[in-house]
Parts: C-alpha cells; sequence; structure tokens
C-alpha cells in the first residue's frame, strides 16, 4: 500500500541538517534550468511576483549550500500543520517512510525522510526540461515509482495526483466535508485539513487495509452511504 500526498509551498526552515542532498538525474536538470533564469525569467516561468522574488532566489542560491532539511519536516502548509509530524513516534515515522510518498515537481516522488532544500516549483510552472513540460517529464518516472497492481491511498491534489495512469492500481480516492447545520460541504480548506488528518491516522494507527478505514468514527466518520468501492468519503460532525 502507498499513499501519495501534495507538497505546500509553506515551508519551515528552523530545523536544518548540516549534510549535502544526493540529487537525481532529473532534479539535476530542473535546477540547471532554474539556475539559467534572469529575474524577469523567474517571475514569469514561475508565476511570482516581486514580493516572493527575493526568497526564490535565495532558495536557489541555497542549492549550492551544504544545508537541507527532512521533508516530512520542511513543508509547513494547513495539512502538513494538521498532520503534525513532530507527534509522532518512532515507529510512526516507520510506518510512514515505508508508506508516504510525497510528489514534488522538483524531487518528483520521495519518502518523508528524503533530504531536501527549499524551493519554489510547481507542476503549473512554465519551466522545460528536454523541451518537454514537467508534467510530460515527470509522469513515467512518477508511474515507475509505484508497482502496477498495488494499493493507492490517494491524498494528493489533483495537480500531483494526476501524473499518475489511475489504470494500473487499485486506486482509492478520498473526499472530505464539513457537516453544517445538516448540510455537507466541502472548501479546499477541508480537503486540506482531511488530508492531513487521514495521514496522521493512517500512521498512528498502522493501517494496511482500506477495510479498516471504513470503521472510522473519530474526528472524521467514515460515511457508508455517499462512499463507492473506489471513493472514501469521510464527514466531520
Amino acid at each position: 500500500m502507498k499513499i501519495i500526498f501534495s507538497p505546500t509551498k509553506d515551508m519551515k526552515l528552523d530545523n536544518p541538517i548540516n549534510t549535502d542532498w544526493i540529487l537525481t538525474e532529473e532534479t539535476h536538470k530542473i535546477i540547471n534550468e532554474l539556475q539559467k533564469l534572469s529575474d524577469e525569467e523567474l517571475k514569469k516561468k514561475l508565476k511570482i511576483n516581486d514580493s516572493i522574488l527575493e526568497t526564490v532566489k535565495g532558495y536557489i542560491s541555497s542549492f549550492s549550500k551544504n544545508i537541507t532539511y527532512l521533508a516530512l519536516f520542511m513543508y509547513n502548509g494547513l495539512s502538513y500543520k494538521i498532520m503534525n509530524p513532530s507527534s509522532f513516534n518512532d515507529e510512526q515515522l516507520k510506518y510512514l517512510n515505508e508508506n508516504l510518498l510525497i510528489l514534488s515537481a522538483l524531487y518528483g516522488p520521495i519518502s518523508p525522510n528524503t533530504l531536501i532544500k527549499p524551493y519554489r516549483l510547481d507542476f503549473l510552472s512554465k519551466i522545460k526540461i528536454d523541451n518537454t513540460t514537467l508534467k510530460s517529464f515527470w509522469k513515467p518516472l512518477y508511474n515507475l515509482e509505484i508497482p502496477n497492481g498495488e494499493t493507492v491511498l490517494n491524498l494528493a491534489s489533483n495537480e500531483f495526483s494526476d501524473l499518475f495512469d489511475k489504470s494500473n492500481y487499485n486506486w482509492i480516492d478520498f473526499e472530505f466535508y464539513e457537516n453544517k447545520n445538516g448540510k455537507l460541504k466541502t472548501h479546499s480548506t477541508t480537503s486540506k485539513k482531511g488530508r492531513g488528518w487521514m495521514v496522521s491516522y493512517l500512521a498512528k494507527n498502522n493501517i494496511k487495509s482500506t477495510e479498516k478505514l471504513k470503521k472510522i468514527k473519530d474526528e472524521l466518520s467514515y460515511s457508508e452511504e455517499l462512499s463507492e468501492e473506489n471513493r472514501l468519503v469521510f464527514i466531520k460532525e
């Protein structure tokens, strides 16, 4: 079983490790391309404005420094805050390192304990590698990462999960809703919180089969009525 999860633009850089990274050939190609870009090209291709340009340039310059971060603890968006990686014990971290893949436009699919450096890049960026888009560049490699027939718990956004050929897997999507005055509502914030909570639940309960997910009655509860075989629905009351 594999769990796929999105990265976030927000990053926490308060636990640096004085060790350099090990780059794949693919990541090395992307970094070389980023390092060639002028300020105006960075703004255009990465779709950023002047307010964060210096931050992004700082990220790029840090590629040459021997300082890295554990991936699981560097990302700091809402889904990771809800997940709360600092609450995991050694067994729970082992579970995640064996089962969780964080999907990145710079690093590809990585395990939580991969040493990485901060960056700003997503699949909407207008960067071309080997004369193709980032999505086309990474797609074959993403699909090689998970064996055909594997159960995949999709807790990633469409931007990242769409790189996989879903028909090759026992693919399970998740939907998260809030019950507000008897009406079910969802929002990107609801989804981010739900995904982070679910990863934490999976790790803390050592979940190894989807059948156990159908018994969840916790902060979120499984909805048998709304769920389908490959689409699990959870509701926060």
